[in-house]
């Protein structure tokens, strides 16, 4: 690549990430202004007189610490749930003939074509039924189960020699020690990638939780700030604040995996 081709697509690299980074830049910045200075036209750019004053008062505001602890235990739960049925189902859908297999697996990528709307009062009644409504089994269970994590981890376990498989089994081992032992430690990459996305889904789940909760006790992060926007319409500092307690965690997931992700996403084949 020349030099003035490279320095073209340095700059536009430049701008695209100044693009992307710039909104949480405000979203962080108008959280440490005060309520005067977040309403003043022209906006400022950055906060004159920088306060934590609204971090201070969303610790104790609408129950928001028992809102991120909810968040927290729903989506670890659900995340944990949710790689283990992947795995399971990737490594079957991949190193497991069968009759009906092609047609099964066909069916599960058929269901990441289906709006969530279209099934979710049908889902609610049933929950109601079985007397779910506002736990937090209720929240969690649409999560157990992603076609997306099951298509993922089968895409990269088909990279796996069979021959690896055969042996382990001539050598007597069982089906349980080879998925544990084997399968899984050669899709850490993958399985670290998948763990990203689900996390991700599940802690911006919105509408769901929304739903069959009814108790702010049982109120997740998203249907809190929700809840905290619409008691504080104005109060731009303190629902900014939220936002930033809200992205910490899934960012802290991101660094820690984020080889991992880069890695699982490098790896990942459409092998059929």
């Amino acid at each position: 690549m020349s030099g003035w081709r490279k320095g073209v697509f340095y700059l536009v690299l430049a701008v695209v990430a100044l693009v992307m980074v710039f909104p949480f830049y405000w979203m962080v910045a108008t959280s440490m202004k005060g309520p005067r200075e977040v309403l003043v036209y022209p906006p400022t750019f950055y906060p004159h007189v920088p306060t934590l004053e609204n971090y201070s008062r969303i610790a104790v505001e609408a129950e928001f610490p028992r809102y991120l602890l909810n968040s927290v235990f729903v989506v670890g739960i659900s995340t944990a749930i949710a790689i283990f049925t992947s795995c399971i189902g990737g490594y079957i859908f991949a190193k497991f003939d069968f009759p009906g297999r092609a047609i099964l697996f066909i069916l599960v990528l058929a269901t990441t074509m289906i709006p969530f709307q279209t099934y979710m009062v049908p889902l609610y009644l049933m929950f109601k039924n079985l007397k779910l409504i506002n736990s937090y089994l209720g929240i969690m269970a649409p999560l157990f189960i992603t076609s997306f994590g099951i298509f993922f981890i089968r895409q990269n376990a088909l990279g796996i020699p069979d021959e690896l498989i055969a042996a382990a089994r001539i050598d007597g081992a069982s089906e349980w020690f080879i998925f544990r032992h084997i399968i899984v430690n050669l899709l850490i990459a993958p399985i670290s990638a998948i763990t990203i996305f689900v996390a991700m889904f599940g802690w911006k789940f919105f509408i769901w939780p929304l739903i069959i909760t009814n108790s702010p006790s049982k109120f997740v992060l998203e249907v809190g700030l929700s809840s905290l926007a619409h008691r504080n319409a104005m109060d731009y500092g303190l629902q900014m604040a939220g936002a930033v307690f809200s992205i910490i965690p899934i960012l802290a997931v991101f660094l820690v995996l984020r080889r991992q992700f880069v890695t699982g996403i490098t790896m990942t084949g459409m092998k059929s």
